[in-house]
């Protein structure tokens, strides 16, 4: 619609008035709307929109109480929606993982029923196990520093060593690999 000579149609095949509307409506999309990239050509802000959805995801609440299949029909919808957001914002799928993580430890460490975090482990199901695991050494392990520097002592929280142990448990993380980094 951006390219149409609209004068040039015959009047008795085009509806003028909508056509150059639709054109209108084309053109002004095209110069108003901004598209923000970082260096690594990512939209920036589909960070934000991905930590609401894994928010949402870990504190998945009904009001009424859902049903076995809406629950798990919600939480498969939404774990979709996480993986096409990576894809279509062009974001880091390490970096999705590594504010997954964040947002599982946070919502352990808060939470008394584990039951509500069977939606971030469902999410996690989805990548591959090395992945995880480098993720989970690359949150355990202090920063790089300047080669012949010593690394800058990292606290490690107790909540993220909870985090990596419940997700040894049900079998996320190769423990003989996170091992050698220890």
């Amino acid at each position: 619609a951006l390219n149409l000579e609209i004068e040039n149609l015959p009047n008795s095949q085009t509806q003028n008035n909508l056509l150059k509307k639709k054109s209108n409506q084309a053109k002004t999309k095209v110069r108003y709307t901004v598209q923000r990239y970082n260096l690594m050509k990512e939209h920036s802000e589909g960070y934000a929109r991905m930590v609401v959805l894994l928010d949402r995801l870990a504190d998945l609440k009904f009001d009424p109480e859902a049903t076995p299949e809406q629950r798990a029909e919600t939480e498969q919808v939404m774990a979709d929606d996480i993986i096409r957001l990576t894809g279509f914002a062009n974001l880091c799928p390490n970096r999705t993982l590594a504010l997954a993580f964040d947002i599982y430890e946070k919502s352990l460490a808060s939470k008394e029923d584990s039951a509500l975090l069977h939606p971030m482990i469902e999410l996690f199901k989805r990548f591959p196990l090395k992945r995880l695991t480098d993720i989970a050494i690359f949150v355990l392990l202090p920063p790089f520093t300047a080669a012949g520097k010593e690394p800058l002592p990292a606290p490690v929280r107790s909540s993220q060593m909870l985090m990596v142990a419940s997700l040894a448990q049900v079998g996320m993380i190769n423990l003989e690999t996170l091992w050698g980094y220890l």
